[in-house]
């Protein structure tokens, strides 16, 4: 385990401080940005610890100098996490490329400090890798309420990559899903923290865009439980002026991003409407069936 709260830990981490990055070079590091998320954190780690092959894998934690309790979770799963620091930083992307930076791993993914994952999806993610070669395998993201309760499926779309579509599809798709092959953040770059809502959309466009021979596949049976509430759910106007951006910024006509971004912001104002009236088990089912259609 590492821990380390004053400023540059992370730093200390690179040099080399009491555990540094891991030169067993486990198949996957997961990595969790954090902060003060003292209710859902411990569900996010339980959820870590229960994956079938934590042999392929480590798990990495970058807390914002939380103060909420967070820390004192932090510390009572000392054992189990392979590195951890809490300092400030610039926010969540800036957490973020902190987590990326302290991988030692061939691939990388993603676990939000809200949400959880079912016990095998490593396992399938590594099997998928071994098969396919892929450099990201992706999947399905299963939305759920604040309380935890289900009530849409995002299905992954596997024709995201390779085309012009996708400088238009805004939000991106389903990146909490994606393990990704360490190695792209050094030749592309890390998230660009100018993207504070979606750096991830932004860094697909630039992947797209630079790497050509990007081999990806969709696993349905990797499936990611994403909780609402979080800084993609409450700042979601914010992410569609984002992704908007990334689109013209790497090459997207004006015209067709702005009607995806006045697409996505009438369908959100409609949802949040339809969500107040209608029952949740029938608003679910209808949401799932619009989707299919979005």
């Amino acid at each position: 385990m590492m821990v380390a709260t004053s400023a540059g830990a992370v730093e200390e981490v690179l040099r080399g401080g009491s555990r540094g990055v891991s030169t067993q070079h486990p198949s996957v590091s997961i990595l969790t940005f954090v902060r003060n998320a003292v209710d859902t954190l411990p569900s996010t780690i339980e959820s870590v610890l229960q994956q079938t092959a934590l042999e392929r894998l480590d798990y990495i934690v970058v807390d914002g100098a939380s103060n909420d309790g967070t820390i004192d979770i932090l510390r009572s799963y000392d054992a189990h996490i392979d590195q951890w620091v809490s300092e400030k930083d610039r926010g969540i992307v800036d957490a973020q490329n902190k987590a990326i930076l302290l991988s030692g791993a061939r691939y990388v993914f993603f676990l939000n400090a809200d949400d959880w994952i079912e016990p095998k999806f490593i396992e399938a993610a590594v099997d998928a890798i071994a098969v396919s070669g892929a450099d990201i395998v992706y999947g399905d993201i299963q939305v759920r309420s604040s309380d935890g309760a289900p009530l849409h499926r995002l299905n992954g779309d596997p024709a995201f990559f390779g085309r012009m579509g996708a400088f238009y599809q805004m939000p991106c798709v389903n990146f909490p899903t994606m393990v990704i092959r360490r190695a792209l953040f050094d030749e592309i770059g890390l998230f660009d923290e100018r993207f504070r809502v979606a750096p991830d959309y932004e860094w697909l466009l630039r992947l797209v865009k630079n790497r050509k021979d990007l081999k990806v596949r969709y696993v349905p049976d990797l499936v990611v439980n994403f909780r609402l509430g979080g800084n993609s759910d409450l700042l979601y106007y914010i992410g569609l002026k984002d992704a908007y951006r990334a689109s013209i910024m790497h090459g997207g006509k004006v015209a067709l991003a702005m009607c995806f971004y006045g697409k996505r912001m009438v369908m959100h104002w409609c949802k949040g409407i339809a969500s107040t009236v209608i029952p949740r088990p029938l608003f679910s089912r209808l949401l799932g069936i619009a989707r299919r259609f979005a």
